[in-house]
């Protein structure tokens, strides 16, 4: 199912995040493509207080980062400075594997064929500066 949100503050995000939780499957792998400043930690954050998750932050010097609650073990992947063999190297399957939801920023390696096994969603923001769009395919 595709479907576009038009966000023009972080409070509309809730829709976005709604659409998520209502149609992912547990497993999935969620795909965030775009710019800095764009809403996909943003987008993590609100998924992941859903879960009772609040203590999300950018993985972008740990490369991972593990969520767990009572309800849903979340992991949280931004591949920003990885090339596809420093991905292997930090063995993402393995998260994939133990997480309820997986999360990667910037997975614009070349990991999506290998991937194939999970159940693959994608969302791509873009932004304006004041109005942010998500193209949600879930």
């Amino acid at each position: 199912m595709q479907k576009t949100f038009i966000m023009q503050n972080e409070n509309d995000i809730s829709q976005l995040v709604n659409f998520a939780v209502d149609n992912l499957k547990r497993g999935s792998v969620v795909l965030l493509y775009g710019d800095l400043g764009s809403g996909k930690t943003t987008f993590v954050r609100y998924f992941a207080s859903r879960y009772k998750i609040f203590n999300t932050a950018s993985p972008s010097f740990n490369i991972v980062h593990i969520y767990n609650s009572c309800s849903a073990i979340i992991a949280h992947a931004d591949f920003y400075r990885l090339n596809k063999k420093a991905a292997e190297e930090i063995n993402i399957y393995d998260y994939i594997e133990k997480a309820d939801y997986t999360f990667i920023e910037w997975p614009y390696v070349d990991i999506e064929g290998e991937l194939e096994p999970y159940t693959i969603a994608s969302v791509h923001f873009t932004t304006d500066g004041i109005v942010h769009t998500a193209e949600a395919k879930i």
